[in-house]
C-alpha cells in the first residue's frame, strides 16, 4: 500500500511542476523575425566540394646539410584533403603547405595514426611533413582513393611471442 501511495505523491509532484513550467513559459514571446523561416536552397550534388578535414599534429622533417635528419617540433593543425590537393593548416585556418596531386611524390604510412607526405625536389632538400591524428584510418581511405599509386604502406612487424601464462594446474612458484 506504501509503494502505491508513494507513486501517486511523485506522479503530483511532476503535475504540479509541469504545470508551473508550462505557466512560466506561456508569458515569453518570440521575437516576429524568428518566425518567418527563409526558403530551403536546394544543393545538388554536384555543387557540393568534396574537402575532408582533420585535425591532426604536423611536423616538418628536413634534411640538414649534415646529412642528419632533423624535425621541427609538433603542431596542432588541419588537414585539409580536396580535389585540388592536400593542405596541411595552422588550427587558426592559414595554410602552411599545399600540396598539389602532382607535387606529392609519396605518402609513406607508417601506422594507422601516422603518415607522411614526401615531396621530392631536385637539387634541394626533400620536404617531408609528419601527420599524426585519431582520425587517420579516415583520412587514410580518402588518400587511398585519391593517391592509390604514392600510397606506400610499411610493413608492421610481428608481435613478439608470448610465453605461456601459469595456469592452475601448473606448479609456478614465485622465488624470492
Amino acid at each position: 500500500m506504501g509503494l502505491m501511495y508513494d507513486m501517486q505523491e511523485d506522479l503530483s509532484v511532476a503535475d504540479n511542476m509541469i504545470t508551473g513550467l508550462e505557466s512560466w513559459l506561456g508569458r515569453w514571446k518570440l521575437p516576429e523575425a524568428t518566425l518567418e523561416t527563409e526558403p530551403l536552397e536546394v544543393i545538388h550534388s554536384g555543387n557540393v566540394p568534396k574537402i575532408h578535414e582533420f585535425h591532426i599534429l604536423y611536423s616538418l622533417k628536413t634534411a640538414k646539410s649534415t646529412g642528419a635528419n632533423s624535425m621541427d617540433a609538433s603542431q596542432n593543425g588541419v588537414l585539409r584533403v580536396s580535389n585540388e590537393g592536400v593542405t596541411i593548416m595552422q588550427n587558426q585556418g592559414e595554410p602552411v603547405k599545399h600540396f598539389k596531386p602532382r607535387d606529392i611524390s609519396e605518402i609513406r604510412v607508417h601506422s594507422p595514426w601516422e603518415v607522411q607526405i614526401v615531396q621530392f625536389q631536385i637539387g634541394q632538400p626533400d620536404i617531408c611533413y609528419n601527420i599524426m591524428s585519431t582520425k587517420m584510418p579516415q583520412a587514410l581511405g580518402i588518400l587511398d582513393v585519391r593517391f592509390k599509386r604514392k600510397m606506400m604502406y610499411q610493413e608492421f612487424p610481428e608481435p613478439p611471442a608470448q610465453k605461456p601464462m601459469p595456469t592452475a594446474g601448473n606448479d609456478y612458484h614465485l622465488h624470492l
